[in-house]
């Protein structure tokens, strides 16, 4: 027996004109093998019917789904059915033009992972079926919705669904018609993706007579009531079978519910038309804000600089000091020379060092970035804000914990952390004791990465701390302030890492406390 094992289910050798061969994957009740390895489901029956009109002599080809495409493409396969039509699937493939089924797709989760549209499954993984019209537009949809579900891609339904059951993925996309067992021990939820029209796919150049002998027979079937595709509808599908006498009513009934079902899904696009508006409008808002929070902390970074600056800058004008008195005493030695050489040197790497810290803080970020060593994410933090602390008096304690390395947007949790951190600094201000910001990470109780960031700066209000998430909600002077630093740092938090910023404060005591799932922060 070959790699491919060719099976002959149909042989009309007495009128046999052309011999085609189609290829044939699992994907009950569509098209499958049964329990005996013949062809069977919705599809076979409506071959066997087309192709004994047309004289064809058919050979099933058994393959996996994107095995079965390669094949089509090549040419090693003439025909393939139950393909769903796209632009994109045009470049690649001939379709006959008549449809023969409308499908879409249906997104089966666990009982305790809620999904009740698209938007639920930001972040989660999901299996999709490989090279299908489903990853597809799912992708697109998602690109739509700026949500990013983590894809892993399979070769059948049935791979999809043993995933789900050993919790290996959050969620399934399949047809609407696709029949598994697995699928009683799981949730279907109601999110509807994808509609589309299924159709026959040819390798490119093919027969031009096949495709005619498809519509042909696709049309007089789905124009009799008592003929094979209604049986086979009924059969595999579910489909309530047609009436032998069907009343002179009926046509108005199938009529109107069309119209019906046209108003429908026109007011569907109308209503997916404005939700992308409001989607578009929300994210052009949120960017607006997002834009001015950065420039805000542009001009925090200036004042940083400066402070970074000064000691450095100090001690450079010092040793040019001190050169210019040995030369006018002329007591200048080579040794001497070499010091000054070394101190100066000392200087200007540190003052280029503070340059490239905080260049390196205002590149977007384009990916997620592994952190071996967490720790380097608060002394990175530190580099740009470490010095004013200094220079203010304020003792800066840090400690790490048990964290291992963490996969994330480098940047964006710096610029919260920072945000913590420079809220701080100014809250010190207006109080003189003895001043302490202290940065603690760990693994919590619930299994997240948790960083707390705790001042004694004076405590927060009860009713300034109802507020404090809130945009352009600020205690300082509007020169001073934009109130946007901790609604933009909740936001990265849920957005990009599925996490949240809470706060506690008691007496001169304030914590803010950033929590992740660790799930969201380790190396897939």
């Amino acid at each position: 027996m070959g790699k491919y094992i060719v099976l002959v289910f149909l042989s009309y050798s007495l009128y046999a004109t052309d011999s085609v061969n189609i290829g044939i994957y699992n994907n009950p009740p569509k098209i499958f093998f049964d329990t005996e390895n013949r062809p069977a489901g919705f599809f076979v029956d409506l071959i066997d019917a087309i192709a004994q009109e047309a004289h064809w002599d058919v050979h099933y080809v058994p393959c996996q789904w994107e095995e079965c495409l390669q094949k089509l493409e090549s040419g090693e396969i003439d025909m393939m059915p139950d393909v769903a039509y796209s632009k994109t699937r045009e470049a690649r493939f001939d379709f006959n033009d008549e449809g023969a089924l409308s499908s879409w797709s249906v997104v089966y989760t666990h009982s305790n992972t809620p999904v009740s549209s698209i938007l639920d499954l930001h972040g989660k993984h999901v299996a999709v079926l490989k090279n299908s019209i489903q990853t597809e537009a799912l992708k697109h949809e998602s690109a739509l919705y700026d949500i990013k579900p983590i894809f892993l891609e399979v070769d059948s339904f049935k791979r999809a669904f043993e995933l789900l059951k050993q919790k290996k993925v959050d969620a399934a996309i399949v047809n609407n018609f696709y029949n598994e067992p697995h699928a009683a021990t799981l949730y279907k939820t109601t999110v509807v993706l994808n509609p589309v029209v299924l159709k026959f796919a040819l390798t490119k150049g093919a027969n031009a007579s096949w495709k005619q002998r498809l519509d042909e027979g696709l049309k007089t079937l789905k124009n009799d009531p008592q003929s094979a595709y209604y049986r086979a509808k009924a059969q595999w599908l579910d489909t309530p079978q047609p009436l032998d006498n069907p009343t002179p009513w009926m046509p108005w009934i199938f009529g109107f519910g069309g119209l019906l079902i046209l108003l429908l899904t026109l007011l569907l696009f109308r209503l997916k038309h404005r939700l992308n508006a409001a989607i578009t409008s929300q994210k052009e808002a949120e960017q607006l804000l997002f834009i001015q929070s950065r420039s805000a902390a542009m001009g925090e970074m200036i004042t940083m600089i400066a402070h970074q600056w000064k000691q450095p800058l100090a001690l450079l004008s010092a040793i040019a000091n001190q050169i210019k008195i040995d030369g006018e005493v002329g007591v200048v030695k080579p040794e001497k020379f070499k010091r000054y050489y070394d101190d100066l040197s000392m200087q200007i790497v540190d003052l280029a060092r503070t340059i490239d810290d905080f260049k390196d803080y205002f590149k977007p970020n384009k990916a997620k970035e592994l952190i071996d060593d967490p720790k380097t994410l608060i002394d990175m933090t530190l580099s740009l804000i470490g010095k004013t602390f200094e220079h203010e008096g304020i003792e800066v304690r840090t400690s790490m914990k048990d964290v291992p390395p963490l996969y994330l947007y480098k940047n964006d949790f710096i610029h919260v952390l920072l945000n913590l951190l420079n809220n701080a600094h100014e809250a010190f201000a207006h109080h003189a004791t003895h001043k302490y910001v202290a940065i603690r990470a760990s693994v919590d109780a619930k299994n997240c990465f948790s960083v707390e960031v705790e001042d004694n700066a004076g405590g927060i209000d009860a009713e300034v701390k109802k507020h404090i998430f809130e945009p352009y909600f600020t205690t300082k002077t509007k020169s001073n302030g934009t109130g946007l630093g901790l609604y933009m740092s909740q936001n990265i938090l849920k957005n990009y890492f599925h996490g949240r910023l809470s706060v506690s404060s008691e007496g001169a005591i304030t914590c803010f406390t950033i929590s992740i799932p660790l799930e969201h922060v380790i190396h897939p």
